[in-house]
């Protein structure tokens, strides 16, 4: 007894020495408590940053601090000033980087002098804009007050003009104009107002106004008028004639069937010359004794459920010529139409009769491309399929049907140029795992330079500059860096392709597709350099993977305008993302320090590499707890999608489960999760998922601190077909959970979306698609046998929890009862969970949080031998729905 009272003072002895010497995170370990359920949903996260022009200030939220609420922060990124305002909006920073100003929880519309303490504000603000009119800096701003002022305050003298009774307003994008919409009486009012002179002029008075849109040059303003007999667009030029009606809906043109669509956006083209407007079908005329019958066709082009579920959303496009008044219908049943500002006189029309899904087999249903020209509305066929448009507007640029190349399109001649079959055929490029009989190379456009008359291309690791004239052979113009070291490289701030100098220096992102580091480079645009390293390491900042929607892409380095300081996001899987400031990329100031994860038994990551099944090498991530001892037996849960382990550095948000598996959840009540990647091979899915994930557990045994025991799997989607799968073909599991998941290939094969989906075929989903039999149920039905885990359920030895839901639109809830009817004449233990009006995850905060209890006190019970629950032991009766939850244990 005198030893132990020694040992313990020995001990805390030593923990205070830990303490002193800086191990205090350690020692502290024993401190940490596990989440509980009302931790989650709750978690404090910084967001939507920005940096002042000057680069020395720099602003963003922190979500849900305090709980339910977020604190603006407002600091100096060279010094210690630093302000917090709970529950502001609408922040940003004057361009002379004097100001900080937001809209704070009493509506007050606030102008902080950055760097003091002073704050002047306004109140009773709706909204606000800034704007600069010949250097000078404006704010615009609405009170909400009974005279319902609009107000624009120069921002250096902070003059006011106040213009009364403004409902709404829209504001040109140069900003020389604005039109005001008055509510007046009886009639409403539209007035033009001049942003450089302040003079302001009635310009139209009606009743039931609509949409208004002005053009970017402030010149032009159109609007619509809602009336029972009709709609009008009326048309305004400034210092050109008054106000008059340019469409109705008697225009001949449009013909009696079609109406303008009030609803729905309309606009200038970007060279001012044309309006585009919407318009849609008039509903036809029903009698109530009429026969309501659906004719299902086997000849027609797309099945009579997906076109019932396409009848209320048909909307089509005409354009008017401002010069002739000349109007002209764009696009027609079966089209959808695209805008770009690069093809001044034309806009793209994509055609398809049928579903673009049976495209493989279907006609009907391959997609046609048209430029069509906005004078005479004549059509020419484009022989690529339409990505982007050079900046000149001569070319058009895009893959062919097989998806192998890019292409250029000469708008003037119509001839076609391959423009990278000269870019070099790599094996491991071609890692698509679909069954497609061609698989493409991963090439993408980049970027533009005009000067070189060049185009930028990605491969699935560098970046090529490629000749549009087709006479200059490709230059890798990152030297073959990325393949050679497996880091993608790619442009950040880049969705739809920048134009470039051919003699600057620009930052590039990058990802290690072996360590999964990311970090930055800076690249030379003239090529046959290697990029320049800024710094890599086992962080999230930027990715340019196409990851799959549950990885955190990170946010792209934000520039300030002024000076070369950039603010950057950096998370990793162990540290929340929080926000630092940097001018070389190798020198970081933190701005934020928000670590709610380090008051909780939080988690660590290893990325391991281990034999699958058939002894190929697969990688995975192993998370275990912070206060993990290897001397201990812990249970495990298996989960996976796909593939998983490029995101070991992500930091995951501990959330209450809407389908999708909380990794730190279930870590910090004491689970080791694995999540293995997953290869398939085609016509081999179940097998495939059975590889991987056995071969994953094959793997944890080896750990002393396994309990090989104890070992569950869990995966939603397909993921939970792959669970369906591996209970029917495995037995080294003790527990399972299936959510949302498939069961009968064949009855999937023939059934159509669910009650929230849109009436397709699930064939294209079989066939070539994400569960790649590869083929039709009557070329090989044995495939589409021996991947259905129903025919295989009475092998199941493992529990099994199903969740499958009667409003899932993607997989239907017969395919859940299908296989809980069967396990259950099987007299095997399974359970399912329906929750009424979710879909394929689910949206309601209750239902999540009772999901994720019911999913824990499962594996709770099967893997850590936890009493058993009520629901589990003996189920709910129906009549006790929505009144008893059965949480409570059972002795």
């Amino acid at each position: 007894m005198k030893f132990k009272v020694l040992e313990k003072h020995i001990m805390k002895y030593i923990i205070f020495l830990f303490a002193i010497i800086g191990l205090t995170y350690k020692t502290s370990m024993a401190q940490k408590r596990s989440f509980q359920i009302e931790d989650l949903n709750n978690w404090p996260a910084v967001s939507n940053a920005i940096i002042s022009d000057n680069g020395e200030y720099a602003a963003y939220f922190i979500e849900n601090q305090p709980t339910g609420k977020k604190t603006l922060v407002i600091q100096s990124n060279i010094g210690s000033w630093k302000r917090k305002i709970i529950d502001a909006k609408d922040l940003c920073f004057s361009k002379d980087s004097h100001l900080a100003i937001f809209i704070n929880q009493s509506n007050n519309l606030c102008l902080m002098r950055l760097g003091f303490v002073d704050t002047s504000s306004i109140s009773n603000v709706n909204d606000f804009k800034l704007f600069t009119i010949k250097e000078q800096e404006y704010i615009l701003y609405q009170t909400k007050t009974p005279e319902k002022c609009m107000v624009i305050m120069n921002l250096k003298n902070f003059k006011k003009q106040l213009i009364e009774n403004v409902t709404s307003y829209v504001q040109s994008f140069n900003n020389k104009s604005i039109v005001l919409y008055k509510e007046g009486v009886k009639n409403h009012m539209l007035f033009w107002f001049d942003l450089q002179t302040g003079i302001e002029r009635q310009i139209w008075e009606g009743n039931a106004l609509n949409k208004i849109t002005i053009d970017t040059s402030g010149c032009q303003a159109a609007f619509i008028e809602n009336q029972p007999a009709g709609n009008k667009i009326w048309y305004y030029k400034y210092g050109a004639a008054p106000v008059a009606p340019i469409v109705t809906d008697q225009i001949p043109e449009l013909g009696d069937s079609l109406t303008i669509e009030p609803g729905y956006p309309f606009f200038f083209s970007k060279n001012e010359e044309y309006l585009f407007f919407p318009i849609k079908e008039k509903p036809l005329s029903i009698a109530d004794n009429h026969v309501k019958v659906d004719i299902w066709n086997w000849q027609d082009a797309k099945l009579q459920s997906q076109q019932l579920t396409e009848l209320n959303s048909k909307k089509y496009w005409a354009v008017v010529n401002l010069l002739n008044k000349k109007i002209l219908r764009l696009n027609w049943e079966d089209e959808e139409i695209r805008f770009d500002d690069r093809l001044s006189e034309f806009v793209l029309v994509t055609h398809n009769n049928g579903d673009f899904t049976e495209a493989y087999w279907n006609e009907s249903a391959k997609n046609h491309y048209f430029l069509v020209s906005l004078k005479s509305g004549k059509r020419k066929e484009i022989p690529i399929i339409p990505e982007k448009v050079s900046p000149d507007s001569h070319l058009i640029l895009g893959t062919d049907s097989l998806g192998s190349d890019e292409f250029s399109f000469e708008l003037t001649t119509g001839k076609v140029f391959n423009l990278t079959k000269q870019i070099p055929l790599y094996s491991e490029d071609f890692d698509f795992d679909r069954p497609q009989k061609i698989k493409p190379r991963g090439l993408s456009i980049a970027g533009w330079l005009p000067t070189e008359n060049a185009v930028l291309i990605y491969d699935k690791f560098d970046i090529w500059k490629v000749d549009l004239l087709n006479k200059l052979a490709p230059v890798n113009i990152t030297s073959g860096y990325g393949r050679a070291n497996q880091v993608i490289l790619r442009f950040t701030n880049n969705e739809d392709g920048q134009i470039l100098k051919g003699d600057e220096n620009v930052l590039i992102r990058a990802f290690n597709k072996i360590s999964k580091d990311n970090g930055f480079y800076f690249l030379s645009l003239k090529g046959n350099r290697n990029p320049q390293l800024l710094t890599m390491g086992p962080y999230i900042y930027d990715l340019t993977y196409p990851f799959p929607a549950s990885f955190s892409a990170g946010e792209s380095p934000i520039k300030s305008s002024d000076k070369d300081i950039y603010l950057i996001a950096r998370e990793d899987a162990r540290n929340n993302k929080n926000y630092f400031t940097t001018k070389d990329f190798k020198h970081f100031k933190q701005l934020s320090y928000i670590y709610p994860e380090r008051n909780y038994n939080w988690l660590s990551t290893r990325l391991i590499s281990f034999p699958m099944l058939d002894n190929t090498i697969s990688q995975g991530i192993i998370y275990t707890p912070e206060n993990f001892d290897s001397t201990k037996k812990y249970p495990a849960i298996i989960n996976y999608y796909e593939q998983l382990s490029d995101r070991l550095n992500q930091y995951l948000k501990p959330e209450t489960m809407d389908g999708q598996f909380n990794i730190p959840w279930f870590v910090s009540q004491g689970y080791i999760v694995f999540t293995p990647d997953i290869h398939y091979t085609v016509g081999a899915t179940g097998e495939s998922a059975k590889n991987a994930i056995v071969g994953a557990a094959n793997f944890l045994y080896k750990y002393s601190w396994i309990d090989s025991s104890k070992i569950g799997i869990q995966g939603h989607s397909f993921g939970g077909y792959e669970t369906n799968y591996i209970v029917t073909h495995s037995n080294c599991f003790s527990a399972a959970v299936s959510l949302s998941g498939i069961s009968d290939c064949i009855s999937y094969y023939g059934s159509l979306d669910g009650i929230n989906g849109f009436g397709k075929s699930h064939q294209f989903q079989m066939e070539t698609s994400q569960n790649r039999i590869g083929f039709s149920l009557w070329e090989r039905s044995d495939l589409f046998i021996k991947n259905s885990p129903i025919f295989s359920a009475n092998e199941v030895t493992t529990p099994l929890l199903l969740m499958n839901n009667k409003m899932d639109g993607r997989v239907n809830f017969e395919q859940g009862v299908e296989f809980f009817t069967a396990l259950r004449r099987l007299k095997k233990e399974v359970w399912m969970l329906q929750y009424d009006d979710e879909d394929h995850t689910l949206s309601k905060p209750e239902n999540k949080v009772d999901l994720t209890l019911r999913i824990t006190q499962f594996f709770d019970y099967y893997l850590k031998s936890k009493p058993c629950p009520s629901w589990i032991k003996k189920g709910i009766p129906a009549k006790k729905k929505g009144t008893y939850l059965g949480y409570n244990f059972e002795g």
